[in-house]
């Protein structure tokens, strides 16, 4: 957390404001969280605040409740009517507070449906409180599990999996980069999974009608069909594939990369290169699903 919000000082000082952070002290220091998507949903939120509050204060607290992660980003702004609260969080949506702001703010409704979306798939809610002329908070909570096992993820090849329920369909890895498909394949088949792997879309539909994985590793940019081109058309409800899980594999950390993926109809995202706990996070959370 201190080293996202730090990394909003500069704009903060821009727009005069005063960011700050407080972590209570009940916080695990150790939580199984898909980093990525934690990161993102606390971007988007902070970015929304700072465009919205000039010469004010935007406060990030975070807390453990009830076995969840809390999170609340407060910012001392113009705020938003009743009536916009009440469709603030739907995709586009601007709620007309560029009217509030000046006209040059773009984009918040996307912002916000990207952050509604990320918390949705991880079990979790988001919520707005506003008053106009005082401010906005929204908040969000994450069912999380506390961990102090972090070197967990530095096994040696070879060293028994201590996590349970691990499928025996295999994970299915598709992407062109050898480099990519090997560091990949080591860290899945050390936690445990069978793999199998194919170089392009093509190749991966001949692996899907050989057996099912119980989930794809996608590649998005690929040559010949892309990842989103894929993704759309495993995602038909005419596709014997359709309830198998795909995850997107990028080296594109940008909001509209997600949102895009999501829209083809991808189950989450990881982004390269490859961070082990996030990785191991998301194999875990769709193979007990399986």
């Amino acid at each position: 957390f201190k080293r996202v919000v730090n990394g909003f000082q500069n704009r903060a000082e821009v727009t005069r404001n005063v960011l700050s952070l407080e972590v209570e002290s009940g916080v695990p220091a150790g939580l199984m969280a898909d980093v990525g998507w934690l990161t993102q949903m606390l971007n988007n939120l902070i970015t929304n605040a700072l465009k919205f509050t000039s010469e004010g204060e935007i406060r990030c607290h975070v807390a453990w409740e009830s076995e969840r992660l809390e999170v609340a980003v407060h910012d001392t702004g113009r705020g938003i009517s009743p009536s916009d609260l009440e469709r603030i969080l739907e995709p586009f949506e601007q709620a007309n507070r560029e009217r509030m702001v000046n006209t040059a703010n773009q984009g918040v409704g996307l912002g916000l449906a990207i952050t509604k979306k990320l918390v949705g798939l991880h079990g979790g809610t988001l919520s707005v409180t506003s008053t106009l002329g005082e401010g906005t908070t929204f908040r969000f909570a994450l069912p999380l599990q506390p961990t102090d096992a972090l070197e967990a993820d530095l096994e040696l090849p070879g060293e028994a999996p201590d996590r349970p329920l691990i499928p025996e369909a295999p994970v299915l890895i598709v992407d062109d980069n050898e480099l990519n498909v090997l560091v990949a394949r080591r860290m899945v088949a050390n936690w445990g999974y069978e793999v199998i792997t194919a170089s392009d879309a093509d190749e991966a539909e001949a692996q899907l009608a050989q057996g099912s994985p119980f989930l794809v590793l996608l590649d998005i940019h690929m040559p010949g069909r892309d990842g989103f081109e894929a993704a759309r058309a495993w995602k038909q409800p005419s596709s014997e594939w359709r309830q198998i899980p795909l995850v997107g594999l990028t080296a594109d950390a940008e909001s509209h990369t997600r949102m895009k993926a999501l829209e083809a109809g991808m189950d989450d995202v990881v982004v390269k290169p490859f961070n082990p706990p996030h990785l191991r996070a998301v194999l875990e959370r769709f193979s007990a699903q399986s």
